[in-house]
């Protein structure tokens, strides 16, 4: 098959990047050949015999996110208008350019997002919330147009698929459902003998119990307020570990105001996010909004107790009590508080509930994953009624 895939980033270490990348992987491997329209590509998987690497750069004087995506969509569409016959398959990553695809993969609903009670725009006035409900519109309208034209649109979490039909007005009929996956290998388990690196970076000893939490702290979408408001109510034992960039978070200045200093750290961005969380004792990831969240699955991956929200679509792979723990909602703070107390008195139950989280992340590998997106591919093809093993393509015309 010729597939072309259009996404701002491929890339092993970016989320939806990062799904992208292994689908791609896969693909290759599987001896198709894929197209690439993108702005970022890992360049071991560019240099591939099969791959072509449309680069759609964005010129850096465009400001803000809202006019850069515009520019992509743009190119993007030019591209694909050029090119179109050339492809068997055309499969897009949401709202991203002005044309219809054979396969849609919806990562994020953004008319989903629009009405959450913790979008900036319900939370507070001024020019930033109101360009951030600016954003989320636009791309509300624009991604309801773009599934729909699409022939089958793709959902990573049940979580999304019903935001989809409830709130972007999609078929459930066109609509299925894959999830992401994760590497067993790369997130696994500290091993015995194995050295604990993350206690080393922060001197600590085996006594500290760690709560790692990772993701954007700029906002407070991911929540990482819960988890510092939880540890005044916990003893002094236990740290809070964070991944993610603190230029222009408020996080810092939050800590330092509940006098927790010595007991957060902030690591700022890392890429060694495999080796940092198989040193830590439990993950706290209390999402307002996060349509399937790789970190969780990681996590789990890691054989390390996660804790996490109804309101996080990876959160239905977890029975609370037995693989992980799901809070009653993103502001149970009693909750939070007790698991966090459960799990450091209880070191043996922490190491029980983080084994059985390890056997359900092993399901969804990546592998498994890709699969699943070539054979909606061939489907959709051999719907068409054409043979496409070996062939030039066939040209077909299509809604812009």
């Amino acid at each position: 098959m010729k597939i072309c895939i259009v996404t701002h980033k491929v890339i092993h270490t970016d989320g939806q990047g990062r799904v992208n990348y292994e689908l791609v992987r896969y693909l290759l491997q599987q001896g198709h050949c894929v197209t690439l329209i993108a702005t970022d590509v890992d360049l071991e998987l560019a240099a591939k015999p099969n791959l072509v690497w449309n680069r759609v750069p964005i010129p850096a004087w465009v400001p803000s996110a809202l006019l850069q995506n515009q520019v992509f969509a743009l190119k993007a569409r030019y591209i694909l208008n050029q090119h179109a016959n050339e492809f068997d398959i055309v499969h897009l990553n949401g709202c991203i350019t002005y044309y219809s695809a054979d396969v849609n993969s919806s990562h994020f609903v953004h008319s989903n997002w629009l009405k959450c009670a913790y979008h900036p725009a319900q939370l507070s006035n001024g020019l930033s919330s109101a360009y951030q409900w600016l954003y989320t519109a636009i791309n509300a309208v624009w991604e309801q147009r773009s599934y729909a034209r699409s022939q089958v649109v793709i959902a990573v979490s049940d979580f999304v698929k019903q935001s989809l039909v409830e709130d972007a007005k999609i078929s459930a009929a066109k609509i299925s459902v894959i999830p992401n996956g994760v590497d067993p290998n790369e997130f696994r388990p500290l091993q015995t003998g194995e050295e604990n690196r993350l206690r080393r970076e922060l001197n600590l000893s085996d006594a500290a119990f760690l709560i790692f939490f990772a993701g954007d702290i700029k906002l407070n979408r991911k929540n990482l307020d819960l988890v510092l408001r939880s540890l005044p109510h916990l003893d002094p034992n236990l740290h809070l570990v964070v991944a993610g960039v603190t230029e222009g978070s408020p996080y810092p200045a939050m800590a330092q105001a509940l006098q927790l200093c010595d007991r957060v750290h902030f690591l700022g961005y890392r890429t060694d996010i495999p080796v940092l969380l198989r040193g830590a004792d439990a993950f706290a990831f209390p999402s307002h909004y996060d349509p399937f969240s790789l970190a969780v699955v990681e996590a789990l991956a890691s054989g390390i107790p996660v804790i996490t929200a109804p309101s996080v679509g990876a959160s239905t792979l977890i029975c609370s009590g037995e693989n992980g723990f799901v809070l009653k909602s993103s502001n149970d703070l009693d909750g939070m508080i007790a698991i966090l107390n459960r799990l450091e008195r209880d070191r043996a139950v922490a190491k029980s509930i983080g084994s059985a989280g390890r056997v359900t992340a092993t399901r969804l590998s990546w592998e498994a994953m890709a699969s699943c997106y070539e054979a909606v591919y061939k489907e959709l093809i051999n719907q068409r009624g054409e043979v496409f093993a070996d062939s030039v393509g066939t040209s077909r015309s299509r809604t812009i």
